[in-house]
């Protein structure tokens, strides 16, 4: 059964016992911006207001965005199944993905994007995953090169962090907390044997250096799972 986010949040405010127009209040959300997602199947909560309602609810961005990306994905998904070669009676599950920003793939860089619920970018990319909050940023720079050349197109997954946790030596994107302006980058993730606080962050490029942070800065981890990358000249 399709899930509608205008219900789900009307069902978590009457949790609360109190009226729609008390919990606008309280949160100090506009009543016209509230009754707005609560008509709406699928919204774009960004910001300010997503943390004001995530606030007035009690929950945490990231339970609000799973219930929008669920919305979005169970109202309109246009997902595929495809058979595998060499594997019959096995079928891959395609996915449309948005494209929401550039990474650097070199330096932490300022820039939003993880905050977009699916549905909003004009821009997508199939990819075979089961993650609805999958999405894909195209590279910058050349720290992961050759793996990663910039102007690839990285589809990226949450979902298999909260599966499996961080695994040593593989690639994902990282963004850091309000400390560091929620600045995201690329890397090859390592854990420091010495020190469980600590994420060593590497190249696959030689020629640049490697960087740690504290694990406590790192707010959102999601793990790249398909490149797409333009067929090779002449093939």
């Amino acid at each position: 059964m399709a899930v509608h986010f205008g219900d789900w949040l009307a069902e978590q405010i009457a949790k609360l016992g109190i009226s729609q127009a008390e919990f606008a209040r309280r949160a100090e959300i506009p009543l016209p911006t509230l009754r707005t997602w609560l008509k709406t199947p699928r919204s774009e909560i960004r910001g300010g207001n997503m943390q004001k309602l995530s606030t007035g609810l009690s929950k945490e961005p990231e339970e609000i965005r799973t219930v929008m990306r669920k919305a979005y994905y169970e109202a309109g998904d246009s997902s595929l199944e495809v058979p595998i070669r060499n594997r019959p009676g096995e079928r891959l599950i395609m996915r449309p993905v948005p494209i929401l920003n550039t990474i650097s793939a070199t330096k932490f860089i300022e820039r939003s994007g993880w905050d977009y619920p699916p549905g909003f970018s004009d821009r997508e990319v199939p990819a075979p995953t089961d993650d609805p909050g999958a999405f894909a940023m195209v590279v910058e720079g050349e720290c992961m090169s050759p793996d990663y050349q910039p102007g690839e197109v990285v589809v990226f997954s949450p979902l298999e962090v909260q599966r499996y946790g961080v695994t040593s030596g593989k690639d994902y994107a990282i963004q850091l907390d309000g400390q560091g302006n929620n600045e995201n980058t690329f890397k090859r993730v390592f854990l420091d044997p010495k020190d469980e606080s600590i994420f060593l962050l590497k190249c696959v490029n030689p020629k640049f250096k490697s960087q740690s942070v504290k694990r406590e800065r790192v707010l959102r981890l999601a793990r790249a799972i398909w490149v797409s990358r333009a067929p090779p000249k002449g093939g």
